[in-house]
Formats: C-alpha cells, sequence, structure tokens
C-alpha cells in the first residue's frame, strides 16, 4: 500500500512581506540614483579649469589641466573651461524612472556644440563619470541594505 503525505504553503502573507520590501528597495534605488546623478553632474560641471583671457602660444599651456587619476581611461586628458559658461549651465539630470531592464538616472548636456568638445578630445562627462562610479555603486548597494533592513 501506498503512503502520499502532501504539504500545503500558503504563501500570501510572504508575497505580500515580499512586496513591502520590494517597495522600499525601490524607493530608495530611485533615490540613490538621483544623488548619484547629481555628483556626476557636479563633476562634470566643476572639471574643467578657467582658462585666461587671452590664448597664445606658451600662455594656451598654462591654461590646460588634465583630468584627475581616477578618471579611468580618461586620466590625463587635457580639458579646457570656457568663460561663457554655457557648457556649465546646459548639463543637466534627467530623474531616476523604471526601465525594461531595472532603474535609470541621466545626466546629459544639450549644448548644440557638446559632441565636439566632449569626443573632440576635451572630454568632461565621460571622466564625471568615470571619477564617481564607486561612488555610485555604493550608493546604489547601501540603498538595497537599507531596504532590506540590513
Amino acid at each position: 500500500m501506498a503512503v502520499s503525505i502532501g504539504v500545503d504553503v500558503d504563501i500570501s502573507r510572504m508575497v505580500t512581506a515580499m512586496a513591502a520590501i520590494f517597495g522600499r528597495i525601490e524607493s530608495r534605488v530611485i533615490d540613490a540614483l538621483d544623488e548619484s546623478a547629481g555628483l556626476v553632474r557636479t563633476s562634470a560641471q566643476e572639471g574643467p579649469p578657467k582658462v585666461a583671457d587671452r590664448i597664445r602660444g606658451a600662455e594656451a599651456a598654462s591654461l590646460r589641466e588634465t583630468t584627475p587619476s581616477g578618471a579611468g581611461e580618461f586620466s590625463g586628458m587635457y580639458r579646457f573651461l570656457t568663460r561663457t559658461g554655457v557648457l556649465r549651465n546646459a548639463t543637466k539630470i534627467e530623474a531616476a524612472k523604471k526601465t525594461s531592464g531595472g532603474y535609470a538616472s541621466s545626466v546629459f548636456n544639450a549644448a548644440n556644440y557638446v559632441d565636439r568638445i566632449e569626443f573632440g578630445g576635451f572630454p568632461f562627462m565621460r571622466p564625471a563619470l568615470e571619477i564617481n562610479r564607486s561612488n555610485i555603486t555604493r550608493r546604489i548597494a547601501a540603498a538595497v541594505r537599507g531596504g532590506t533592513g540590513g
């Protein structure tokens, strides 16, 4: 004669608890992404040094500065700052939002010539991300730990 034992588990309370934890994590991760985007924007805005009124010969060399060593592949590249502030003021943040693959926040610059600066040998956006990459990772990890009570 065969013996059968059944085990019934009601997971509805577990699902409810997990949804509550996910809700706490979600809002914390979104906040961490927004804060991280702010760090990147600030780094991009502060990045280049000021330039003097005139750029001529040897004088131009004193106007250049290189990106910090923490900027990954962009370390040591020359960078400039113009006096107009257009690039600095055009650097904006798109708030964090849910995407098909998770969550994303963006730092962007809409100046009509930004591509010629960023990809023409004087990057400031990509080094700003590289400089802040480990801090961003720490912020998101802390948001997840805090959301789970860990």
